[in-house]
């Protein structure tokens, strides 16, 4: 029985590393001015790079590349997402071979140390999934820093009173802002550690 919960823990926990390596590496908002179905504008942002696409309708006629401003409020919010994605990955990583030794019933036979990696076992995962919270719920609070950087002139000349920055995920004519795939990525890799942790808890894997 503790066999097969830790596999599917295991899996579990594969499933959400992977999802973290991608939302390291691609972007986490998007920006879409004009309508969609017409010659609109594209902007992806993450921490490090914005992309800026051209494109009619779903082909894109070219793109540029551009920063943050390094003294913007957004960036710091990138980054802290960032920073908690990173903290996840590697608790993931060391909480997905702690549940490997115990599938394999290695914990038992290690006998000082094994006492220890069971210990660290039952509650490193539950570090693992409040990182991928913070990593959620930190980006979250994006337009409110967009907003703030408006205001403090990080933006150049936009209003910053006209509506663009009540929304964290708004869709209206002409213009829209939407969480991309490396925030998505996160929320599903929330659940998967939350099910792992479920499954160690109750499996009793540790």
């Amino acid at each position: 029985m503790v066999k097969k919960s830790a596999m599917c823990s295991f899996v579990l926990i594969l499933i959400a590393i992977g999802f973290s390596i991608a939302a390291l590496s691609t972007y986490w908002y998007s920006i879409r001015i004009g309508d969609k179905d017409s010659v609109h504008s594209m902007a992806y942002y993450k921490y490090d790079k914005v992309k800026t696409s051209s494109k009619n309708g779903d082909d894109t006629l070219f793109s540029i590349y551009g920063k943050l401003p390094e003294d913007s409020k957004e960036k710091k919010i990138y980054q802290s997402s960032l920073a908690f994605t990173a903290l996840a990955f590697i608790v993931l990583v060391v909480a997905a071979f702690l549940v490997l030794l115990s599938a394999i019933g290695l914990l038992k036979k290690i006998p000082c140390i094994g006492t220890i990696l069971n210990i660290l076992g039952k509650f490193i995962l539950i570090a693992g999934t409040a990182f991928c919270f913070l990593a959620v719920f930190i980006f979250l609070g994006l337009q409110g820093a967009r907003k703030d950087d408006c205001e403090d002139g990080v933006l150049g000349a936009v209003a910053c009173d006209n509506g663009l920055f009540d929304s964290f995920n708004k869709n209206e004519d002409g213009y829209a802002t939407t969480p991309y795939l490396g925030w998505s990525f996160m929320v599903i890799a929330s659940a998967l550690t939350i099910a792992a942790t479920v499954i160690n808890i109750i499996g009793g894997i540790f």
